[in-house]
């Protein structure tokens, strides 16, 4: 069998954002509020959130691990594994927060590669590093089924600059 000199061997693309979707807060935006419907089953919470808590150094390692199963594993997690789901949907508010901020503030767009690295950088190491301080400032909603900032100027004169620097 010959080869055709002219035919060019296909060229190994890199890992894509969602298809045709570049890396903006506005579709991180997109693609976060879709996943945590997605992970909550249609905005309802699996387990109480656990307000006025930090998660231990176990739960955080869990969380780590599941995040990086959905964000960078070829398969995702069908479900989320209840010891950890409220953990894992406090994450994603305070990264929904960090978003919204930046996507409403007109915030440089993220470096990274793809919306699902910036959405791993954000739920893993910016959580790890400073996020889970942030937890801290979220109660309860009055109905008691969500969440709401206890500051009413969340992200007024916030450094979101950080977060575009992935």
């Amino acid at each position: 069998m010959e080869r055709n000199p002219r035919k060019k061997k296909p060229v190994k693309k890199e890992k894509s954002s969602l298809p045709g979707q570049e890396v903006t807060w506005a579709n991180v935006k997109r693609h976060g509020d879709f996943m945590y419907i997605m992970l909550t089953k249609n905005g309802k919470a699996a387990a109480p959130l656990p307000f006025g808590q930090q998660p231990t150094a176990n739960i955080n390692l869990k969380c780590d691990e599941f995040f990086g199963q959905l964000f960078k594993a070829d398969r995702v997690p069908t479900k989320m594994p209840s010891e950890i789901a409220p953990w894992i949907m406090a994450r994603l508010i305070v990264t929904m927060a960090m978003v919204n901020t930046a996507a409403a503030n007109d915030a440089p767009p993220p470096k990274a590669r793809t919306i699902q690295d910036v959405l791993f950088e954000m739920t893993v190491k910016d959580w790890n590093d400073c996020m889970f301080l942030l937890w801290s400032a979220f109660a309860p909603t009055p109905d008691g089924k969500g969440a709401m900032l206890k500051m009413a100027n969340f992200g007024k004169g916030l450094d979101i600059k950080r977060f575009s620097e992935n």
